[in-house]
């Protein structure tokens, strides 16, 4: 990221992390950084290019390694149960405005308009990968299906933690269908434990993707 002409690079930041935390319109970025909306475009396009670049997304978007996690291996609740995941992988979805023509193919399985992004997060809390720029119409499984088939390699005899969207497979712990899983269930009935093994694997399955 360079200075422009009459802009350093901490304004062209500014602008950007006021965009996208805000979702400030063009106008409203311009009437607050005073500068033209085709500057304001410019500026912002030209952080995200940066931030979205191989250089920065390698530098701190990386694969875990291959070993026993601490959040893992120092919390008798998960070891060694789930001693051999490596990270937490789940979908989101983030509000998107595309034109008319493609609406359709970016709705939600909630009626909303917006992209569904892939991420993993390991259990310190950084993002280890991040596939974006599906449309929202698209299933969690298929996003996942994609970045095996590209750049998301996981060693033999790991594996992530997914929700009952994904399919389990030999790289992804997936929980019961059919039994109470969400913590916020759990929570709901005051000194509720689990009563079942399935129940307990549940509960504990949520707890460790709870990142």
């Amino acid at each position: 990221l360079q200075p422009a002409r009459h802009v350093g690079t901490t304004e062209q930041v500014a602008l950007f992390l006021v965009g996208v935390r805000q979702g400030a319109s063009n106008r409203t970025l311009q009437e607050l950084f005073q500068r033209s909306g085709d500057t304001v475009s410019r500026l912002f396009n030209q952080v995200l290019d940066a931030l979205t670049s191989p250089e920065v997304y390698n530098a701190y978007v990386q694969l875990p390694e291959n070993s026993i996690p601490p959040g893992i291996r120092l919390e008798s609740r998960f070891y060694p149960w789930f001693k051999d995941c490596l990270a937490a992988i789940d979908g989101s979805h983030i509000p998107a405005n595309p034109g008319s023509e493609e609406k359709a193919r970016y709705r939600d399985r909630k009626g909303a308009t917006s992209i569904n992004v892939l991420a993993a997060c390991t259990f310190d809390m950084r993002f280890c990968y991040v596939l974006s720029g599906w449309e929202g119409s698209v299933a969690d499984s298929t996003l996942f299906h994609d970045a095996r088939a590209h750049d998301l390699l996981i060693p033999t005899g790991r594996y992530y933690l997914a929700d009952a969207g994904f399919a389990s497979c030999d790289v992804l712990l997936v929980p019961y269908r059919g039994v109470r899983y969400h913590l916020r269930e759990w929570h709901a009935v005051r000194n509720r434990r689990p009563s079942t093994a399935k129940e307990l694997f549940n509960y504990r399955h949520a707890s460790a993707r709870n990142v």
